[in-house]
């Protein structure tokens, strides 16, 4: 591998690495001491000694290294050589907050990107390298805010700057989250029109999260008149990878609406499920069919996935769509009008391929012609966590860095862009390509 460093950070085996602090940065493979910018699985790995990040980041790593063998629990058996016996240390830093590695600073800053997501500011000896992880810019619409769901992305000066580039290509043109999910909202209502439900493909770990807040965030602002009336068209049903989490992020104080969960063993909502409520889950009632509340929240637990190219695999396709699939559908499917947000691992699912179902994906990569058909959807949204081109260049040379290493995406145009006007610029080799 060829090595692309700078003063402070290094690339190696195992990834970003600074030797000054003895700490890698979203290291690839386990190390003693890691620092973790967010918790989709291509940042944030399963088997390390020691894990620092956000507390939101914490919780969330929490969650999904418990359903493969570690955080406080045992690692794997001889992963990379540790040993058995030893167990991850999770450590949360607040944003803002500094820690000191022998003579070097870090501290993290919000990125904007999903809840907990950080900036890695590293300061030694009068040097100040940044690691951006993902990153995505708020856009103020005439509508309402772009998010509520994590804390905006914070500028932060910096020598070096460390950028992502998962959409780094001058088509790639994002709108404010809230008009696009007012697009989906629109969609929602016409296939409740037609007695279909609309079936929306959306990462379980952040694009979720900001679909479900901003419907709720356009309800409240009577922004979707004439078509909104005081009731969604229809219940929202979340699969339990997407409630479980969305657990998480409302225990970190982000509102969401009411929904139900997928889950053939628990107890259906009540009637008043189509209605807007803006907090807890949907309530109870003796009705039994295959998308239903599940209040005790037995059947959320989440299976992650270290797929290099997503941050969710195949693997959101076990137990709980398995469930689906062999349960009776025919209640929603027969009466119509849901808005279901599932992961996009359930594209090739029973439920995505019945007639009397519409599906939608939200994702960056929607801007590109073709997609749509390429995924064979009936709908494409063009939502991303991420920043898109304009606000990535926008972000760089406000840094003030005069040395940018990219990575995770399409570094190469984003390289020569920059070094065309003048900055020393450089592709990073990764193992991942970024997300959605």
């Amino acid at each position: 591998m060829s090595v692309c460093s700078d003063e402070l950070v290094h690339l190696t085996e195992k990834g970003l690495y600074c030797p000054a602090g003895e700490f890698y940065i979203d290291p690839w493979a386990p190390v003693a001491r890691a620092i973790i910018t967010h918790g989709h699985s291509d940042h944030a790995r399963v088997g390390s000694s020691e894990y620092f990040a956000h507390p939101s980041t914490v919780k969330i790593m929490q969650h999904r290294f418990a359903q493969t063998g570690s955080a406080g629990l045992p690692l794997f058996e001889n992963v990379a050589g540790l040993g058995a016996e030893l167990t991850a240390q999770m450590h949360p830093v607040p944003y803002r907050q500094s820690v000191n590695f022998s003579d070097v600073k870090v501290s993290l800053h919000p990125a904007g990107h999903i809840l907990g997501s950080a900036q890695v500011r590293i300061e030694h000896k009068g040097k100040i390298t940044v690691v951006s992880g993902d990153y995505k810019l708020s856009k103020v619409s005439s509508m309402a805010l772009d998010d509520l769901t994590c804390e905006p992305f914070e500028l932060v000066q910096c020598d070096t700057f460390i950028t992502e580039s998962t959409f780094a290509l001058p088509i790639y043109k994002f709108r404010p989250t809230i008009e696009v999910v007012a697009e989906i909202y629109d969609w929602w209502v016409e296939c409740a029109r037609l007695g279909r439900s609309a079936l929306l493909l959306a990462y379980s770990l952040g694009k979720a999260q900001r679909v479900l807040a901003a419907l709720r965030q356009l309800a409240l602002s009577g922004s979707l008149t004439p078509n909104f009336s005081g009731n969604f068209p229809g219940p929202i049903i979340v699969h339990p990878a997407v409630h479980s989490l969305c657990e998480i992020y409302r225990a970190d104080g982000v509102e969401l609406p009411d929904y139900q969960v997928m889950g053939r063993h628990s107890q259906a909502s009540s009637s008043q499920g189509n209605q807007l409520s803006m907090s807890g889950s949907a309530s109870d009632s003796s009705k039994a069919d295959t998308f239903q509340a599940d209040s005790s929240h037995k059947n959320s637990s989440h299976k992650n996935s270290s797929h290099a190219n997503s941050y969710e695999s195949n693997s959101d396709l076990d137990l709980e769509s398995k469930e689906l699939e062999s349960g009776d559908n025919s209640s929603v499917l027969k009466n119509g009008g849901a808005l279901i947000i599932a992961p996009p691992a359930l594209a090739e699912s029973k439920l995505a391929r019945s007639a009397n179902v519409s599906l939608g994906f939200a994702s960056g990569w929607m801007q590109v012609r073709g997609q749509r058909r390429r995924r064979n959807v009936d709908r494409g949204f063009v939502l991303s966590d991420h920043a898109d081109w304009q606000s990535l260049t926008k972000t760089i040379f406000a840094t003030g860095a005069a040395s940018v290493l990219v990575t995770h995406g399409s570094s190469g145009s984003l390289v020569r862009f920059l070094r065309e006007h003048g900055l020393e610029a450089n592709d990073l080799q990764t193992r991942f390509e970024g997300g959605e």
